[in-house]
């Protein structure tokens, strides 16, 4: 759900970026990014 609508997101996160710094790079907010990665599986970030 959220990696159809946030596709930067995943992209910086799978990259291994921080919460707060994918946040900051994407101007997304850091509660977004927070429910963006306890979506994804966790085999996909580092």
């Amino acid at each position: 759900m959220y990696s159809r609508n946030h596709k930067d997101v995943v992209k910086h996160l799978r990259a291994g970026q921080s919460i707060r710094n994918t946040a900051k790079i994407t101007g997304k907010s850091v509660s977004t990014v927070q429910r963006v990665k306890a979506a994804m599986p966790t085999s996909c970030y580092a």
